[in-house]
């Protein structure tokens, strides 16, 4: 499930058969509130926030935040540092999906975080560990 609050953007190339409209052709009856929204696919590993020179673990904070809302802006404000002042920092989410590989999010400086790709997100079962990367190891 997805959800999109009023007035924002919808990236449909996540979709397949989103252009030529070959979708919603049945299978879900599950009405308005079904889903539970806590049921992503990725489950977090752990959240950096910074540039590459410097950035901080943010994994517990970002549990904070989750834990109140679905979606957030996110800036230094958010987090209450600022690792590398007068440069544009990115929130780093390092996640695990459902086939086992890892997969990076990535969220620019005062970007909006939707937590409903992630698996646990308001209640928080997340962050035990499992990435130990660092900033410069990356997946896609």
């Amino acid at each position: 499930m997805f959800e999109y609050r009023e007035g924002s953007i919808v990236d449909g190339s996540q979709f397949s058969g989103w252009g030529r409209g070959e979708w919603g052709q049945g299978g879900w009856n599950g009405g308005w509130g079904d889903g539970g929204g806590d049921e992503g696919q990725y489950l977090i590993l752990q959240a950096r926030y910074g540039t590459s020179r410097r950035n901080v673990d943010v994994t517990q904070r970002l549990k904070e935040l989750a834990r109140r809302d679905v979606t957030f802006r996110m800036g230094n404000s958010t987090f209450g540092v600022d690792p590398d002042r007068g440069h544009v920092k990115t929130l780093r989410i390092y996640t695990r999906g459902p086939n086992g590989q890892n997969r990076t999010f990535e969220y620019r400086e005062g970007g909006i975080v939707d937590g409903s790709q992630f698996r646990g997100w308001g209640r928080g079962e997340w962050g035990q560990g499992g990435w130990n990367g660092g900033w410069g190891d990356r997946y896609r």
